[in-house]
């Protein structure tokens, strides 16, 4: 399954493994200001500039950019770029590099959507992948259980736990930390 993230090359993170590609019309002027170029660059996966502008200033929903961006895509050179993702996606982890903001509502959003597998149209949805697993976090301690049934995490089942990773002291509600924060 490919993994493919999200991120602004403005933000100075540790980046996670895999090929970062830039999928902006333009080098970035912060990009540009320090000689930095990103290892892949597909401008043609910008949205064309009269789409960028019918979101900007009219706002609308990111749903009806989203279809847009997508039926724009459909046609070069939108199309070889976006097989091309593809094959890179398949072959190591990928990083989406883009200056717009907010990055989840940006076309930079729609391109990992599209390159994430989907089993139907009930699971985009319903929200995909992450509320699929949420039946394997234990309700005792938040922890994502091994197995793929309902019910309590080995930790619980062997007796090992209270409190636990993500809950307060008194057990009165949860507090992601540490691990469990790690993954959002």
């Amino acid at each position: 399954m490919p993994y493919v993230r999200v991120e602004s090359p403005l933000l100075r993170l540790a980046s996670p493994p895999g090929t970062r590609v830039l999928v902006d019309r333009s080098l970035p002027l912060p990009l540009r200001a320090r000689g930095a170029a990103p290892p892949l660059w597909l401008p043609s996966l910008a949205p064309p500039a009269a789409l960028a502008r019918w979101y900007l200033e009219t706002s609308a929903p990111f749903a009806s950019f989203r279809e847009r961006y997508a039926a724009g895509l459909q046609q070069e050179p939108g199309l070889g770029a976006l097989r091309r993702l593809r094959v890179l996606a398949m072959s190591s982890p990928l990083v989406l590099l883009t200056s717009a903001v907010p990055t989840h509502l940006s076309h930079a959003a729609v391109l990992a959507d599209l390159l994430r597998p989907r089993s139907s149209e009930q699971d985009r949805q319903e929200g995909g992948d992450p509320s699929c697993w949420l039946h394997r976090v234990c309700p005792e301690c938040g922890r994502v259980a091994e197995g793929a049934g309902p019910g309590s995490c080995a930790h619980h089942r062997s007796g090992g736990g209270g409190g636990g990773l993500g809950r307060a002291p008194d057990g009165a509600g949860t507090a992601p930390s540490g691990e469990a924060a790690a993954g959002f």
